[in-house]
């Protein structure tokens, strides 16, 4: 498999975590979505996707090879072909709310703070950060409520699921942004802003990862933990090197 990937894209970055869940191997290929006005519209990646948005994941099945493109449909792609661990629970009930979580990420909050939407907003002065915690702390906090009745170690009970997935970028972006807390403290994180001394830290497997805000004394930090259950479940890290 190859995986066309930007470090900073959630949609790239669920992708990866996937890979890393299932164990399966894959070579990368990074497009960096801001260098000289960004590499997706260059030629050779228009060819790749038309629509000049990432992941696009080129897999071998049957002895053709093709290319997938939007990362729900990936995902599903490889829960299909390759089940073990699951992503998605048994019952067609259970699946249905998993699946309602992760939408509630996929078209509720990460197509309102992506890079395309900020350029247009740029163009009509809008503040784009002011506008990014907005609709990120009101996801977050719908996704909150929805997942609180059922939720365990992770989103749904105590597996990782599709949710978790979905999830987890998001909670990279809320702190990216210095989001206000959710009115539980449960998903969204503390509102300071990033410690600008932190430049960067270490994953378990020695690779360097972004810098991530420390926690306020006293504040609560259950983004930390689910991260820490979450990387725990994956057995290895989800994150891919500096482009």
């Amino acid at each position: 498999m190859k995986l066309w990937s930007y470090w900073r894209s959630s949609c790239a970055f669920r992708v990866r975590i996937a890979l890393g869940l299932k164990g399966l191997p894959f070579a990368y290929a990074p497009v960096h979505l801001l260098r000289g006005g960004g590499e997706q519209f260059q030629p050779d990646f228009l060819a790749l996707n038309p629509q000049r948005q990432l992941p696009v994941l080129e897999v071998t099945d049957g002895g053709e090879t093709y290319r997938l493109v939007q990362s729900i449909a990936i995902i599903e792609y490889l829960e299909e072909r390759f089940p073990t661990p699951p992503l998605l629970p048994s019952a067609a009930r259970d699946r249905a709310h998993v699946r309602a979580l992760a939408e509630i990420v996929n078209s509720g909050i990460q197509p309102l703070q992506n890079t395309g939407t900020f350029a247009e907003l740029r163009k009509h002065n809008v503040d784009t950060e002011g506008w990014a915690r907005t609709f990120i702390a009101k996801g977050l906090t719908a996704l909150e409520q929805h997942a609180s009745a059922r939720a365990g170690a992770f989103l749904f009970g105590d597996q990782v699921s599709l949710a978790d997935i979905y999830l987890v970028p998001q909670l990279y972006n809320a702190r990216r942004f210095a989001c206000a807390p959710t009115p539980t403290r449960r998903l969204c994180p503390h509102s300071k802003p990033p410690n600008p001394k932190l430049k960067s830290t270490r994953s378990f497997d020695g690779r360097v990862l972004p810098a991530r805000p420390r926690r306020a004394s006293g504040t609560s930090c259950e983004p930390a933990r689910h991260m820490r259950h979450f990387e725990h479940a994956a057995g290895r890290t989800a994150w891919d090197p500096r482009d």
